[in-house]
């Protein structure tokens, strides 16, 4: 019993000692695992930022997580930027969450494992076209905060650039809602988490940013804290990819709704593909992606970025589908194919020269660009091996490339490289060379092999009839030859709903215009007649429906009709976008080159450019008024009610020349038998396409007339040309009737023409002697003699004209008064001779500032206007400005001296600040003193 007792005492005190060891040690291990204290900023989103009172964020994630693998309790030791590094070295904090390494701290710090790495992006406003590049962005001034690493990044590449610094982000956001600035610098995912972040995205779209660099951070200690160092080093490495790409998911990915699917879109492929203004998809993919939306009933999602940056989306997992994207046999992403969705035909297009007499052969050793991700780029290269071949990430940048003649010229699609020249006025110095052409076949890609995803984008497509390609096609490719539904189109057929259509709808209404001969008019007779009244002949023939005619005495009165619905049907009306809001537009069925009616005496003009500075009437209503406006607004434009007044001021020499469709021009002298008057077509001014227009809500007679459009065989086109295209012979026209004729009349005429030779060359002489007499008057009255600007005369008209078309177009226009701030000081210390020369030199830097729809005019003494024209907003005269102030400091070389200048500069806006060109030049001038007073070389708004 005592020895069982005892053994039990001693069990009971081997117990007791190992459970104080077990304490002591535990008390011990407590002790030294006190809280690592971690210093992070608590405003830089999404990494480590405050969120209710408590610090969140990526980086603060990633910590917690490194605390779990170190099993070491953390505390954060929360403030701002500058504090949380005195944090670290005044012994507040243990170490700095995620430091970017710089010079000035490596002799504060030691750095250890890198936390994350922030990409650096350029962020581009909406209204700037063409920029894609760092050394484009030397114009601008650029926002930036004021301790951001950011602005160094950029300077590297190009110390010519300016920037405009801020403190903080919320003083940046201000400055760009106040329109100081047009671009910025950032992190990436930084600004864009902020409250007001889909404002900045709307007016700094995605697309339109370009990365410069990324900022790397690591963890930051005080210096000679090594063991420390090793031990969050080590902690790190702990941490798997799986579990770092988890927080990187959480944080930085773009997530979706399960049941949407995004699809990347690259911008700038118009007419295919883009955005419009408001930043919303647009394009013939985009609607056609809409319409399988609708038919599958899957929502969908267009995620618009460079061409690029959307197939990194798709290969990242980011987008599941590429709406569409040219790929080959021999050239292709390697990514599983959904849908064959269109093709398209690409040539080469060459800057400013080419001889069409000479073959391909003459580029030989010449650069030539092609996009990057061309199909036919083998194919081109084995074509023409002499050819060196530079790639291009867009149409943007390849078009800069080769104005700056870095290369020859570059292939790409036809169809949107001429919109993209037209948009940017520069179409007339490309050729189209189209004996180099390929085609692109255009495919819908998918990121993953998901052959039920595969199986979902065919089976919607199939069930999108032919017709609904045709329609939207229609919609967006204008040149009938470069359709590819279109081409492919059957003979003339209805469906079931069109023939119920039609049955129940037997007559149908059409609006004419009473006298616009030859396209539509009522004849002696008192019958309709016409192109129009042909083009419904054979649509009865086609689809038994009758028409009957509502005359109009005036195309406004039409056109208003027409607007409230009050009339079903237009034969004859040009398609714009503003139109499509309330009426369907069939395919051009009749195109119409333009013309200018002048007299005889005037030579032959082979451009539009020759009527530079003269007065042309055009008669109200036409569209052409406002793409001359804004295409060639050196043309002053007198608009007119009608044919008649146009002629009779043509008569008097008020103007010099009749704008009209050369049909319209032709019929017009033949009836009135005015031979004192000559025709001049041009080749540089694009053809009128006429359309049938049919009210919005009658979308079946709309698809009707359409096909009837569509199965116009070429012997019904040229029946109508034969009929009606009555044009003699009138000088600037090349046709075969032209030269028979001159032939003819040159046998006849021979001895005649020998007898009066020498009297018909010198009364030539005297004519061109007075034309250019006459040319010069003119000139001189509407220019600065010395600068060869437009005067205060000319600027005042062209305003008067900007503003009758203001309700027309609904751009804005913005008056920038500039004053020359130091002019005077050059003028008194090197006299006046040396002061015109600097005017001379002023006015030549100005003339390269505007666009071609911009007037700029010496206003008097040392005083310049420009007029701004067709802007989309208003603050775009901001970037104008910016530009005059960046310009004009460069200093001048003159004569006896380098001279350094500024300008000072007030902007007023129609019709904000005034109705009339005399209150609206003087609000800009008041603006422009009250920049003096506040001391000079800037601008403000009036």
């Amino acid at each position: 019993m005592k020895s069982f007792l005892a053994r039990m005492l001693s069990f009971t005190l081997i117990i007791a000692i190992f459970v104080a060891n077990y304490a002591d040690a535990n008390d011990n291990q407590t002790t030294n695992k006190s809280p690592l204290k971690v210093a992070v900023p608590n405003n830089l989103v999404p990494y480590f930022y405050e969120d209710k009172g408590q610090p969140t964020g990526l980086v603060v994630d990633l910590w917690k997580l490194w605390a779990k693998k170190a099993n070491q309790d953390i505390e954060f030791v929360v403030s701002d930027w500058d504090n949380a590094e005195s944090n670290v070295s005044n012994g507040l904090a243990d170490v700095h969450a995620g430091l970017a390494l710089r010079s000035t701290r490596v002799d504060i710090f030691d750095f250890g494992h890198e936390i994350y790495s922030a990409p650096v992006n350029v962020y581009v406003h909406k209204d700037l076209q063409m920029i894609s590049s760092i050394d484009e962005l030397e114009p601008f001034l650029m926002g930036a905060i004021a301790d951001s690493n950011a602005p160094q990044l950029l300077l590297e590449k190009n110390p010519k650039l300016s920037f405009r610094y801020y403190e903080t982000w919320q003083e940046l956001l201000e400055g760009i809602y106040r329109g100081e600035i047009k671009t910025f610098v950032s992190y990436d995912f930084f600004v864009f988490r902020y409250k007001d972040h889909l404002r900045v995205n709307d007016l700094f779209p995605s697309y339109k940013s370009f990365k410069i660099g990324e900022i790397k951070t690591q963890l930051a200690v005080s210096k000679g804290n090594i063991d420390l160092l090793n031990k969050l080093n080590a902690g790190f490495s702990l941490i798997t990819e799986q579990e770092r790409k988890a927080l990187d998911d959480k944080w930085l990915a773009s997530k979706s709704p399960d049941d949407t699917l995004l699809l990347s879109l690259s911008v700038g492929a118009e007419p295919f593909m883009g955005v419009n203004a408001d930043g919303k998809p647009i394009g013939l993919f985009v609607d056609m992606w809409k319409l399988w939306s609708n038919k599958t009933k899957t929502k969908i999602k267009f995620v618009p970025n460079t061409a690029k940056l959307s197939m990194n989306a798709l290969k990242e997992g980011v987008t599941n589908i590429h709406v569409g994207y040219p790929e080959s046999m021999t050239t292709n992403t390697g990514l599983p194919r959904a849908k064959h969705l269109y093709s398209t035909t690409s040539t080469l297009f060459v800057y400013d020269a080419y001889d069409f007499d000479k073959s391909i052969e003459q580029l030989s050793g010449k650069n030539i660009g092609l996009y990057v991700g061309s199909p036919y780029q083998e194919q081109f290269k084995a074509d023409y091996p002499n050819i060196n071949v530079i790639f291009f990430d867009s149409l943007d940048d390849a078009i800069n490339a080769a104005i700056e003649g870095r290369i020859s010229g570059f292939i790409n699609s036809s169809l949107m490289t001429k919109l993209r020249l037209e948009e940017n006025n520069i179409l007339d110095r490309f050729h189209q060379i189209t004996d180099v052409q390929y085609q692109a076949k255009i495919y819908s890609l998918v990121g993953v092999a998901d052959k039920s995803l595969i199986k979902k984008v065919n089976d919607g497509f199939d069930l999108i009839s032919q017709q609904e390609f045709v329609e939207i096609e229609n919609r967006w490719i204008g040149d009938v030859k470069s359709r590819y539904f279109g081409a492919r189109r059957s003979q003339f057929s209805l469906s079931t709903d069109e023939k119920k259509w039609l049955k129940d709808n037997p007559k149908m209404s059409v609006a004419i215009v009473e006298d616009w001969k030859p396209y539509e008019f009522v004849n002696e007779d008192g019958e309709i007649s016409g192109i129009s009244r042909d083009m419904f002949t054979l649509a009865t023939k086609l689809t038994g429906q009758e028409y009957v005619f509502k005359v109009y005495p005036t195309w406004d009165e039409l056109y208003d009709d027409f607007i409230k619905g009050k009339v079903d049907i237009v034969a004859n009306i040009t398609a714009s976008e503003e139109r499509r809001a309330f009426a369907h537009f069939t395919t051009a069925y009749w195109r119409t080159s333009w013309s200018v009616i002048t007299h005889k005496s005037v030579d032959n003009v082979p451009s539009i450019k020759k009527f530079y500075g003269k007065r042309l009437a055009i008669i109200q209503g036409y569209q052409i008024i406002k793409e001359i406006h804004d295409k060639h607004p050196q043309i002053i434009i007198h608009v007119v009610k009608d044919f008649d007044e146009a002629n009779e001021l043509l008569k008097a020499g008020v103007i010099d020349g009749i704008l009209d469709l050369m049909t319209v021009s032709a019929q017009y002298i033949q009836d009135n038998s005015l031979y004192q008057f000559k025709l001049h077509v041009f080749e540089d001014l694009a053809s009128d396409n006429a359309h049938i227009g049919i009210r919005k809500p009658l979308n079946i007679q709309g698809r009707i007339l359409d096909k009837v459009v569509q199965s116009m065989s070429e012997t019904d086109v040229e029946d109508i040309l034969k009929k009606w295209n009555k044009v003699d012979v009138f000088a600037g026209i090349k046709t075969e009737i032209y030269w028979r004729n001159i032939t003819i009349a040159i046998g006849i005429a021979l001895i005649i023409i020998m007898v009066i030779l020498i009297w018909n060359r010198r009364l030539k002489n005297e004519i061109l002697l007075r034309q250019k007499a006459e040319e010069k008057l003119r000139h001189l009255a509407s220019h600065d003699p010395m600068t060869g600007l437009p005067n205060r005369s000319l600027l005042i008209d062209r305003l008067k004209q900007s503003m009758s078309h203001h309700s027309r177009n609904n751009k804005n226009i913005a008056i920038l008064f500039l004053d020359l701030d130091g002019f005077k000081q050059v003028n008194d210390s090197f006299g006046h001779d040396v002061g015109d020369e600097l005017l001379t030199q002023i006015s030549e830097r100005l003339k390269t500032l505007g666009r071609n729809s911009d007037t700029v005019a010496r206003f008097g003494g040392d005083e310049f206007v420009m007029l701004a024209t067709n802007m989309d907003d208003v603050n775009q005269a901001t970037i104008v400005a910016e530009k005059i102030i960046s310009e004009l400091s460069i200093p001048f070389v003159l004569s006896r001296a380098t001279v350094n200048i500024g300008v000072s500069i007030g902007i007023s806006r129609y019709p904000q600040n005034g109705h009339d060109a005399t209150s609206l030049i003087k609000a800009a001038d008041d603006a422009m003193y009250a920049v003096k007073a506040n001391g000079k070389n800037s601008y403000q708004f009036a």
